[in-house]
């Protein structure tokens, strides 16, 4: 193989040359940006002059904000490591890497060969098998590897096209040669953080961006729209082609809602598809809708627990027989993840002469497959030297560095590889190119790898002009491609030319009908709106309670003058925030516990009622709808990460910090309450978030007063007033009745006024009318609740009377309203029970006895 040449390095210029100053890559190793000390590599000139020019101060200001970005966007990678539900942010550098048009143009061509090569293969293994019969492939490296998937054997895909997205992994060794170290043939993850990648460093550096002339990722995802288009088996000109999600469990689950979300694809779970008559539908609210395309990103051989893995929780029963029958297109094909086996990396170059009649443009890192006497014997003695994987299709991902392992250890690893040698293949160590990285206000070179993409097109298969560039923590770390590595950089590939600037938006489409209906959204997706709606709304409530509360203990008065103290601590028992029991309520000066019960309402992440849960399940929540909320209903999501701190602060937060953090979240949750009712169309997805949050705030108001109110005092006007301001209702009191405060009234107004935005019966009107608005066509379980339920609560509001409810009996006790509130109270919560029994019920999954399956595909 030619080893590729690089322009004649011109001289660092002095600008560039103050950031290149300690900059040393390895001795002897191949570095992206630097040919020899004092000399750059000539694609990387100008943009290290323009880098160069902003000085790292307005470097280290952008940056600052392209992070903010990053926190806005959620760009989250969840990592298994103890904890299942573990997560850390995507980590993006400021510095991208930089791919000369020559070296692209070679890059390009191999792994368009390279796609095509994986189809040809996979279009014989579940087609004639001629490889296996002539002695290309062993066939122990078919019929023996869980890949292979039998039932699909026969197959024929749409233009005999198996493989529509291909990825590879690619890294270039210390002559300067690139090889392929792995293949992804099932649902190549990562395209979605490399169009977020771009994305956010396009908008931090946008003149660099558009004087280096990058070429454009978008023409890559038009062709990829198009192609999913094209598969239509019947509604071609607007199929309907959904994104196919193990759920939030997954790794790289933010990636699929990203995907979704840009390419326009509503994004579903196995449990919202369902098959009828060999046909996939979507089970929506309103009914099934014929399901054309699926993009999926589930492992494909838990696609369907009845023809491939029973065990599978995530899969569509049925799908198999649907594609037999031609009436649905699966991208990639079912079965396709037998083509990235290791084991078949060392026949290639046959494969690729017999099948293409060419040679590889590219070679593969050096593999020996361990199914074969002379390959196991080298093997096994350069055990120490060379990489060992598993040789079937990500059984697991297990990689093994024999120079890092004991004498024990190799010892033990040969007894595996020749107790079980078809499983295992070794591989020659790389050490990989080093790339610039940006730490610390200083360039610092890191090992890399490039995973690249390519689509299958009508006119062949079309390459991403860029991709994912992942690097090591350190420079003494390789980037094998462990899950674990969620460090990333943007790729650049130059061009010689104008660079043509299009966008999603400008590709051709169909003329489809005019039409006003909103898209019915699976009931999962309307699940997790009402719930959020309802933390939403039970983090709005709890902040402003407290806020009143941390009010009153900040302001000029000393404690002992707070003589609704009491009331308000007695409400946050009613809403179960604290316990009383430990504290004296009703004592002239405070407890002194009581500073750190109050924080522990905050932040106490150990009690479920905390409102640090509150948020916590509130972004669960959020993530799992985030193809169904705007971007700026996700941004105020997200900033209430950024106000609300992950743990618990230390000892030194004080009781004004705070009051002021609740007085920051009242804002950031009105502003997300705002949006949902000026921003959302009327469809069963707001409805559903609105019928969340109308049954929790009926729930907060009626458990507060029901707390505070019965045993209040006439004269206790303090405790009235601030009730009034937890339920931002003292301006319309004071402008009907002054400044006189009385239960009545105030009962009258937060309870039974139908006017009034804040009060019971407001919110009870609103679930009814939300009840009577959902369409016929909706047919719930017998067990969904009815408008009687609500309405009969509503009804005994409307006929009440509130002086007859609010007078005190003998005991010192309002019994009328108490009974009533406890009513509503006891009613209430089984009412939500019938709601999610008749309308979501059917989402909860049959969990198998067994084995949980194994991760996804990446």
């Amino acid at each position: 193989m030619r080893r590729m040449e690089s322009p004649a390095p011109p001289p660092v210029s002095a600008s560039a040359n103050s950031l290149v100053e300690g900059y040393a890559p390895e001795s002897g190793g191949w570095d992206e940006m630097i040919l020899e000390p004092g000399a750059m590599r000539g694609h990387w000139e100008h943009y290290m002059k323009s880098f160069a020019r902003l000085g790292q101060p307005e470097v280290a200001r952008r940056w600052d904000q392209a992070s903010r970005l990053l926190k806005h966007g959620s760009s989250i990678y969840q990592v298994f490591v103890n904890q299942p539900t573990g997560h850390t942010r995507w980590e993006l550098g400021p510095v991208p890497h930089l791919i000369s048009p020559d070296d692209w143009a070679q890059i390009e061509a191999a792994v368009t060969q390279r796609a095509r090569l994986m189809n040809a293969i996979l279009g014989d293994l579940y087609g004639q098998q001629l490889l296996v019969r002539e002695a290309l492939i062993p066939p122990e490296l078919v019929y023996s590897n869980p890949g292979f998937l039998r039932p699909c054997h026969g197959l024929r895909p749409p233009g005999d096209t198996y493989l529509h997205i291909y990825g590879a992994d690619i890294a270039r060794a210390p002559d300067g040669r690139w090889s392929f170290l792995s293949d992804h043939t099932q649902a190549p993850a990562g395209m979605g953080f490399a169009m977020e990648n771009r994305t956010i460093l396009s908008r931090t550096f946008p003149e660099i961006f558009d004087s280096t002339r990058v070429r454009r990722l978008v023409a890559f995802f038009q062709a990829l729209r198009a192609t999913l288009r094209q598969l239509a088996p019947f509604n071609r000109d607007n199929p309907l082609i959904v994104l196919l999600s193990p759920g939030p469990t997954v790794e790289t689950f933010f990636e699929h809602t990203y995907l979704a979300r840009h390419l326009g694809y509503p994004l579903v779970e196995g449990a919202d598809l369902t098959v009828r008559d060999n046909c996939v539908y979507l089970k929506t609210l309103a009914g099934l809708r014929r399901v054309d395309v699926i993009l999926r990103r589930v492992d494909d051989r838990m696609c369907d627990p009845l023809e491939l893995r029973y065990d599978s929780n995530v899969g569509v029963p049925g799908l198999v027989q649907a594609i037999r029958a031609g009436n649905v297109a699966v991208v990639n094909s079912l079965g396709s993840g037998i083509a990235s086996s290791p084991g078949l990396v060392p026949f290639l170059p046959a494969l690729c002469r017999q099948l293409l009649d060419e040679e590889l443009r590219l070679p593969s890192v050096n593999t020996w497959w361990c199914g074969e006497p002379a390959p196991l014997k080298h093997v096994l003695q350069n055990l120490d030297k060379l990489v060992v994987r598993r040789a079937y299709a990500k059984i697991r991902e297990d990689i093994y560095c024999g120079w890092k392992m004991s004498g024990e250890e190799r010892e033990k690893l040969a007894a595996e590889i020749l107790e079980r040698s078809n499983e295992y293949v070794g591989q020659d160590r790389i050490d990989f190119s080093t790339t610039p990285s940006w730490e610390r206000g200083r360039l610092t070179p890191r090992h890399m790898v490039l995973r690249v993409y390519a689509v299958a097109t009508e006119n062949g298969y079309t390459v991403m002009p860029g991709g994912l560039t992942r690097v090591a923590d350190s420079v003494d770390e390789l980037a094998i491609g462990s899950a674990r590595i969620a460090r990333s950089k943007d790729c650049w590939v130059l061009s010689k030319g104008k660079v043509e600037k299009t966008g999603l938006a400008q590709q051709a489409m169909p003329l489809i009908a005019l039409s006003r209906k909103t898209f019915d959204q699976p009931s999962r997706v309307a699940d997790n709106m009402f719930w959020m709606g309802r933390y939403v709304e039970r983090a709005e409530c709890g902040v402003r309670m407290m806020r009143m509360v941390l009010s009153r203990l900040t302001a000029e008065r000393g404690r002992e003058l707070i003589p609704e103290l009491p009331t308000l601590l007695r409400g946050l028992e009613g809403m179960y925030l604290i316990d009383t029991a430990s504290i004296d309520v009703d004592a002239e000066r405070a407890d002194p516990e009581l500073d750190k019960m109050l924080l522990g309402v905050l932040f106490d992440q150990d009690n479920r009622a905390s409102l640090c849960s509150a948020m916590r399940a509130l972004q669960r929540t959020s993530l799992m709808v985030y193809d169904r909320i705007s971007v700026d209903m996700w941004k105020i999501l997200h900033r209430l990460n950024e106000e609300f701190p992950e743990t618990a602060p230390g000892g030194n937060v004080t009781m004004l910090d705070a009051y002021e953090l609740t007085d920051r979240l009242v804002l950031t949750l009105s502003a997300f309450s705002g949006l949902a009712m000026e921003s959302m169309t009327r469809g069963h997805s707001w409805r559903f978030l609105d019928i969340g949050r109308r049954l929790e705030r009926a729930l907060f108001l009626i458990e507060l007063l029901r707390s505070t109110v019965p045993r209040l005092r006439d004269q206790e006007t303090a405790a009235l007033q601030s009730l009034l301001e937890v339920a931002d209702s003292s301006m319309t009191y004071r402008s009907r009745y002054l400044s006189l405060l009385q239960v009545a009234p105030f009962i009258d107004l937060l309870v039974m006024d139908e006017s009034n935005p804040r009060s019971v019966a407001f919110q009870l009107s609103l679930l009814s009318d939300h009840l009577a608005a959902l369409p016929a066509e909706i047919t719930p379980s017998p067990r969904a609740p009815t408008r009687s339920a609500i309405d009969s609560m509503l009804t005994a509001l409307r006929i009440a009377d509130a002086d007859m409810l609010c007078e005190m009996g003998a005991d010192g006790v309002r019994s009328r309203l108490e009974a009533m509130l406890t009513d509503m109270a006891d009613r209430l919560p089984n009412f939500s029970e019938k709601l999610a029994e008749g309308y979501f019920s059917h989402t909860d999954l049959v969990r198998n006895i067994g084995e949980p399956p194994p991760e996804p595909a990446n």
